[in-house]
Parts: C-alpha cells; sequence; structure tokens
C-alpha cells in the first residue's frame, strides 16, 4: 500500500475514534482532573468568590477514595497461569513458558505498567498499556517481549469493540512527541512536520513548538489461505508452504488428507510522522499488542460509555467543599469576642483588655465600681461569639454520608473505629467495601488474562530458535532453561527431538488471584504451626516444609540440613518430576518397608550365622555344657581305657627286661607301679585342661 494510503487511512480512523468516543474522553477528562489535580469547583463559582476574595477549599476526599480501591488492587495483583490444552501441547513446558512469563513481567517491570492502568481505570474509566518487543542488544538478533506503560491514556485511539478485553480490535492507532533534535538524530532525512492533534487530553499544549508529534499504527490484515492437514497430523498453510515445500513433504510420504478455506491475520505496524512513514514492521501475532483496562463500560441506545469511581462523587464532593467553605468563612469572619463590663471597671486597664484577644495574660486586672445601694458590681466578662449555623454543620455531614454512601467505602474502609471487635466480624465489614467496587478488579484481572495471551502468542514468533533465557518460580527464584534445544543423533546427524519446544501446542491462560506468593507463604507457615500443635507427628514428615516457609535469615540452610534426613524429601530430588506427588509419597512409604524388611533380614542372616540373639546365646550355652560334659565323660572313659592297656603293656614290658637283666621281681613291680601313677596323673590333668 503506498505511503500516502496508510496516511489516509490512519487520519481516517483517528477521525472515527474521536467521534465515537469523544463523550466518554471528555468526561474521563474532566474526571481525571477533579480527582489527581483537584480541580473540584464549577469554573463560573470559583471566578466569582476569586473576584469578591472569598475562599474556595479544596478536600480532595475523592483521591482518598481512589487510592483506597487501586491499592487494594495491589496487594494483591492477578498473576497469569499457564495451561496446556491439546495434545501437542506438554504440561513441562506449560511450567516453562510460565516462568518465561513471569520473568518478562519482572525485566519489563509490568507492575508499574498494571498500576498506573489500574489508576486511570479507577479514576476515570479506562487505562491501557502495550506489549512490544526489543532487541536484547545491539549487535544481537535475538529480541525479548516487553510490557510498557502507558502513561497518557488519552494518546490511544481504538475502534468500538464488542469484546470486554479489546481482543476483536483490528486496528489502534497510539501518538507521542519527541523532541525535534532526538527526531532529528533518529530520523535525518525526515520531514519534520508533525501529525496533527488529535481528541480530548490529547491536544493543545501537549503539542509545544520544540516538540514533534508522531503517531503508532497498528493494524491486523485478514489474508485468505487454505488450510492443510497432512498425515502426519502438522497443519499448515497452503501459501506459506508453498508448492515446493509441499513436493518435499509428498517425497517423505507425507500426504494431504484434509483441506478447507479459512484465512490467517497478519500484524502489520507503522510509526508516521506528519506526512511520511518512518518505519515499518510486519509480524505473524494474531492481535493487536494494546490492552485496555475498563472501569464500569455500560451500553445506552447502542452506545458504549464508560466511567470510573470519580464520575459519580463529584457531585457530593462539590457539596461537601462548598458547605465546608461556607463554614470556615462563617468562622473566619467573626468579630473577635468582646468583654463586656459596667463603666470605669476599665479605667487604668485600657491596654490590658484591648490586648487580651492577642496576648495571654495570666490575669486581667479591673476597677471595683459600686451601684447606687454600694454593692461591688460584677467584673467584666468575655460576650459569647456567634455560632455557625447547625444547618451548615448537618449539610457537611450530609455530603460527608453521601460520599461513603456513593463510594461504597464505609468507616471501616476508611480506617476509623466501629462497634466490630472480632477479627471475623472485621474481616466481614472490610469485605463489604471491597465487594462494592469488586467490578474494578474483575476487570483488571482480566485486561491482565488477555495480555498473556498476546505474550502466549508472540513467545513462538520472537523465541523460535535454540536459545538460553532465563525464568522465574513463583517464588521468585531465577533458573537458566534452553528453548528449543535440539538433541542430535550422534551417528547420523538427525534430530531425535526437540526439548522444551515453545513453537509447537496450544496453551491458554487462566488466572490465579488473590495474595501473592509472599503473603500466601506466611499464612502458610502460621497454619503449619497450629498443625503442628495438634498433630506433632506432621512435623517428622513436612518439617523442611515448614522452616523453608519462615521468613528469617537462615531457614533455607535449616530447612536442607532437615531435607537431608528425610525421605519424604529425598524422594523430590530422586525421582522424576513429572510423577504425582500422591505417587512419590507411595513409592517412598514403599521403599521404607522394604529397607526395614532388609534390615531385619539382615539381622536374622547375623543371628543364624554368628549366634548373636538373647535366646541364641542361651541355647548355644546350655548345648556347650551338655557337650562338655559328654566330651568330660568320654575321655574319661577314653582314659581308663588307655591306662588300662598302657599298664598291661607296662608291666609285660617290666616282665620282659627284668628277665632279660635279673632285676628282682619286686623292684620291677614297684617301679612300674609308680611309672603307671604319673603317667595317669598327667593324662587327667590333661583332660581337665581340654
Amino acid at each position: 500500500m503506498p505511503d500516502r494510503d496508510i496516511l489516509d487511512e490512519i487520519r481516517e480512523n483517528l477521525r472515527l475514534a474521536e467521534e465515537y468516543d469523544s463523550q466518554n474522553r471528555n468526561s474521563a477528562l474532566e474526571d481525571f482532573k477533579f480527582s489527581a489535580i483537584g480541580e473540584q469547583w464549577p469554573p463560573e463559582l470559583q471566578t466569582q468568590r476569586d473576584l469578591e476574595n472569598r475562599p474556595c477549599l479544596t478536600i480532595n476526599w475523592t483521591d482518598s477514595l481512589v487510592r483506597q480501591v487501586t491499592n487494594a488492587m495491589r496487594q494483591q495483583r492477578p498473576r497469569i497461569k499457564v495451561h496446556p490444552i491439546n495434545d501437542g501441547a506438554d504440561q513441562k513446558i506449560a511450567e516453562v513458558i510460565q516462568g518465561l512469563t513471569r520473568h518478562i513481567e519482572v525485566n519489563s517491570r509490568a507492575d508499574t505498567a498494571y498500576d498506573t492502568a489500574a489508576d486511570h481505570q479507577v479514576r476515570m474509566g479506562v487505562g491501557y498499556w502495550r506489549i512490544v518487543t526489543k532487541y536484547v542488544r545491539e549487535d544481537s538478533f535475538d529480541q525479548d517481549i516487553h510490557i510498557q506503560c502507558i502513561n497518557n491514556p488519552f494518546s490511544v485511539y481504538v475502534p468500538p469493540t464488542e469484546t470486554p478485553d479489546g481482543s476483536d480490535w483490528d486496528w489502534a492507532i497510539i501518538t507521542d512527541k519527541m523532541t525535534r533534535a532526538h527526531f532529528k538524530a533518529h530520523y535525518p532525512d525526515a520531514d519534520t512536520a508533525s501529525f496533527r492533534p488529535g481528541g480530548y487530553g490529547d491536544s493543545g499544549d501537549w503539542v509545544q513548538k520544540d516538540e514533534i508529534r508522531l503517531a503508532e499504527y497498528y493494524k491486523l490484515d485478514r489474508i485468505d489461505d487454505q488450510l492443510l492437514m497432512f498425515s502426519d497430523g502438522s497443519i499448515r498453510w497452503k501459501k506459506v508452504i508453498g508448492d515446493d515445500g509441499r513436493e518435499a513433504l509428498t517425497a517423505a510420504g507425507i500426504h494431504v488428507i484434509a483441506e478447507r478455506d479459512s484465512y490467517r491475520k497478519q500484524l502489520k505496524w507503522w510509526k508516521v510522522g506528519g506526512s511520511e512513514i518512518l518505519d515499518e514492521r510486519t509480524t505473524r501475532a494474531r492481535f493487536v499488542p494494546l490492552i485496555p483496562c475498563w472501569g464500569y463500560r455500560f451500553v445506552v441506545e447502542g452506545k458504549y460509555y464508560t466511567q470510573g469511581m470519580v464520575r459519580n462523587l463529584r457531585d457530593p464532593a462539590i457539596s461537601y467543599n462548598y458547605f465546608r467553605t461556607n463554614e470556615v468563612e462563617i468562622v473566619a469572619l467573626q468579630p473577635k469576642a468582646p468583654y463586656m463590663g459596667a463603666e470605669g471597671q476599665f479605667e487604668g486597664h485600657e491596654d490590658s483588655f484591648r490586648d487580651a484577644n492577642r496576648k495571654p495574660f495570666p490575669y486581667l486586672e479591673y476597677k471595683v465600681v459600686y451601684d447606687q445601694n454600694g454593692q461591688p458590681l460584677p467584673p467584666p466578662t468575655r460576650a459569647q461569639p456567634p455560632q455557625v449555623s447547625p444547618g451548615i454543620l448537618q449539610a457537611s455531614m450530609s455530603a460527608a454520608q453521601d460520599m461513603r454512601n456513593v463510594s461504597g467505602i464505609y468507616s471501616a474502609g476508611l480506617g476509623e473505629d466501629g462497634n466490630e471487635r472480632s477479627g471475623k466480624a472485621l474481616s466481614e465489614r472490610q469485605r463489604q467495601n471491597e465487594v462494592s467496587n469488586y467490578h474494578f478488579y474483575d476487570n483488571w484481572t482480566r485486561a491482565i488474562c488477555h495480555s498473556g495471551r498476546v505474550i502466549l502468542d508472540l513467545i513462538p514468533i520472537i523465541f523460535d530458535v535454540q536459545r538460553v533465557v532465563r525464568i522465574l518460580g513463583e517464588d521468585g527464584k531465577p533458573q537458566s532453561v534452553t528453548l528449543n534445544e535440539k538433541e542430535i543423533d550422534p551417528t547420523t546427524g538427525a534430530v531425535l527431538k526437540v526439548l522444551n519446544d515453545v513453537t509447537v501446542g496450544n496453551y491458554d491462560v487462566v488466572m490465579d488471584v488473590g495474595p501473592g506468593y509472599d503473603t500466601k507463604r506466611e499464612e502458610a507457615a502460621e497454619q503449619m504451626v497450629d498443625l503442628l500443635r495438634v498433630i506433632p507427628q506432621a512435623g517428622q514428615v513436612g518439617g523442611d516444609i515448614l522452616v523453608r516457609n519462615l521468613d528469617w535469615p537462615g531457614a533455607e540452610q535449616l530447612a536442607d540440613r532437615l531435607a537431608a534426613g528425610n525421605p519424604l524429601a529425598q524422594a523430590d530430588k530422586m525421582l522424576p518430576e513429572d510423577i504425582p506427588d500422591q505417587a512419590k509419597a507411595v513409592i517412598m512409604h514403599l521403599t521404607q518397608q522394604v529397607q526395614q524388611l532388609q534390615q531385619q533380614n539382615q539381622m536374622l542372616t547375623v543371628d543364624k550365622h554368628f549366634g548373636l540373639s538373647k535366646q541364641a546365646m542361651i541355647e548355644s550355652h546350655e548345648d556347650r555344657r551338655h557337650l562338655a560334659t559328654l566330651d568330660t565323660k568320654r575321655r574319661d572313659t577314653d582314659v581308663r581305657a588307655d591306662t588300662s592297656m598302657y599298664d598291661t603293656e607296662m608291666r609285660a614290658a617290666v616282665e620282659l627286661i627284668g628277665k632279660h637283666l635279673g632285676i628282682n621281681h619286686e623292684i620291677a613291680k614297684l617301679f612300674s607301679t609308680e611309672r603307671m601313677a604319673e603317667q595317669k596323673a598327667q593324662q587327667t590333668n590333661g583332660a581337665a585342661n581340654a
């Protein structure tokens, strides 16, 4: 499309947006000035009072009520959660994408964008933020996704939408300003003509002589194409793969099994000045990356209206300011209360009574004057000053109550004491204040949810190659992962599989609302301590979890030491992450039983081999005593038999020797008897020692 046609299209869409949304923009601008700047007096009334030199007090209660709502929203900022929704998606990869989304939010300071949009939403009915891509460094082709704050919601021009999150927009315009020096540095050959002024809140003094107005234009094109389903289950666009790609798939044995006419979206972006296009890009994104955050949105006679919290507070606030100003004015204009006394009582003390309204005298002297009967008259007294009209006081109180009724924030939300004393009663009263303005929080959550879908749509486009990125866990702890990591066959060089592939599968976003992780951790720690008082055994299986949730130095180190002695904690490290926690608990319980059986088996083996059990030792001792007795008897019998045999042999030998040597028979007999007695004694001692 020629440049002139693009510029004409931008101007025409800008005109349509101004006409359609002019009333909302005008009212929103008045709401913003009323609450943020404090322009709360009608111009004609303020001009009249200024001419009369009369006060115009502004007690900006509306700003306090707005911050009461927005600060409560900040305390419970919604969180994006990613879930797989088809067969090509994986729960583990969903956790990686969710961690990458957290990193994108932290890295781009998304909380500032969310909070700014929430403040605009509550004050005037709508706020915005945008999602952009930026190169990581000047010398890199890698890009990152960033959530960018929009400080001026009046610089945004969008078409009418039927959806609550703007997901059906097919174009959007964002105007911006740039100094002429900055513009010349970036676009040295470009014309310095400014883009024409916009609608309410985006014109007038906003364009200055040393600045140039630029505009960014997003447009979603619908490209007619044929959707092809192949025999391997893949789905591709006919015009994208082309004839060459289709022939290559056919050669690989992959054929088309279904096709239908459809269309694919293509996002185009232009940056333009007053008379030319400065930059342009094209991506495969399916959404305009601009996120609206509506306040209260409704339809009247076919037209959408938006408003925030301030719109209905303006009249009560004006009344409150008027009556409080009158109250102050009446008191300020009252004369000083004079002293009243009889003639002559101030004689000689005129200066003291004249300065009594300006100086804190500890006492006042007066001249005693007597009446006609000779009695002293009463001392001088101060006259009672005129009082503020009770009607004005009542009107101020009524206006204050009107502001409470309209805002839905009563005494509990403003920190005033009530009759409630129990924690449950106080929480219930506070909850009533939050419920009356919950639609702001709900719409804010819906906007962040759409922001998550836009990020999910951009992740396969931006992170389409192998790349190491940082992801964040729910507890904020960072870790590095490799996206689209190819596992190569070392022999053939073919790609076996792709790990952490974020380019395939469909994922969706659900929102986690309520207190953040730190608040949940503190509450969990308190409840765990209460649980241990009731069930002390819980500390044996989850003591490390309790300590890890405590917020004091050294908690992590102590938890690691407790986990080292906890089999269930070791299971989390040893078993694969994809095993459910219940299955891990069952596995560890069975493992403990097996270990106990193994220990018992070892004990039995030791007892059997070494006889170390008590009963075995007793039985073994008795058996040994019995065996020793039997052995002694056996040995005694053997000794006696041997002795008898030796005695017979000895007698025979002595007799034989005596006959041969001629020794006396009695001497030989004696010698033989002594010798046998000595041998018998030696044998008996040997048996006893055994």
